[in-house]
């Protein structure tokens, strides 16, 4: 009747036990979810600023190109009133 008892007693433990790692791995599974949504948000957040410092690059290099004419029809402008 003992060994009955001892054995219920140890199934007990390890359902036990098998409970805990079964509670364990959930809270992890769901800390790994939250952190996967957390790091999606991030990358979705630099995806947004990546695409605005692309649009700012393409607006500083047309800038960029309308200055240069600029500055070059003001250099020919120089250069024909320096020989005149």
């Amino acid at each position: 009747m003992m060994d009955g008892l001892f054995e219920a007693d140890e199934n007990v433990t390890e359902l036990q036990d098998l409970e805990k790692r079964i509670f364990r791995t959930i809270d992890q599974l769901k800390a790994a979810r939250e952190e996967i949504a957390q790091l999606r948000q991030r990358l979705e957040q630099q995806d947004q600023q990546l695409q605005e410092s692309a649009g700012k690059l393409k607006l500083l290099e047309k800038e960029r190109g309308t200055v240069k004419t600029r500055v070059q029809k003001l250099m020919e402008k120089i250069d024909s009133l320096s020989q005149a």
